[in-house]
């Protein structure tokens, strides 16, 4: 369950990929990032923006969130896999909830299928470009701004590439 608009609104179930790919992300964020300055995690904590409370895939939070409130203090890269039913959500709704939060560095958004991402970055005057990035292929990589990191496509999409992106 998450909150949408003031109401409580149902999360879809997530697919075995996506698990799978949510759990690699988090697993190498996890191992990359200083736990002293940053917490990684999944669906908890929340993360409020100025419509809802959103509970994204993977999150990276700045330490000194408040744990016993469950709410994510200063989330500096929120990723989530797409699915197709939440595919509208994911490059909508969520884009403008994500990049307006004044901590956040960057949205990633993966797809389930293969290696393929698109990501919004905040630029050096602090806004976030209309359009984000896409980068295709487990040989690409993605500068991580604000975590120091470079994550390549093929630490979190390990294998042969088996299902076609959608026409």
């Amino acid at each position: 369950m998450g909150r949408s608009g003031g109401r409580i609104a149902k999360m879809t179930e997530p697919s075995a990929k996506h698990a799978e790919i949510t759990a690699r992300l988090r697993m190498w964020l996890g191992t990359a990032l200083d736990p002293e300055r940053f917490a990684v995690s999944s669906f908890d904590p929340g993360v409020p923006t100025e419509r809802s409370i959103r509970h994204p895939d993977v999150l990276v939070d700045a330490q000194g969130s408040d744990r016993a409130a469950n709410l994510a203090a200063a989330p500096v890269l929120i990723a989530e896999v797409t699915e197709p039913q939440t595919y509208a959500t994911d490059f909508g709704s969520k884009v403008v909830e994500y990049t307006s939060l004044p901590s956040l560095a960057a949205y990633l958004v993966l797809f389930r299928n293969e290696p393929r991402a698109w990501i919004w970055r905040r630029t050096a005057e602090g806004t976030f470009p209309e359009e984000p990035e896409m980068l295709v292929g487990r040989e690409a990589t993605i500068p991580l701004p604000g975590l120091g990191l470079t994550l390549a496509l093929s630490d979190i999409y390990p294998g042969e590439e088996t299902d076609a992106f959608p026409a």
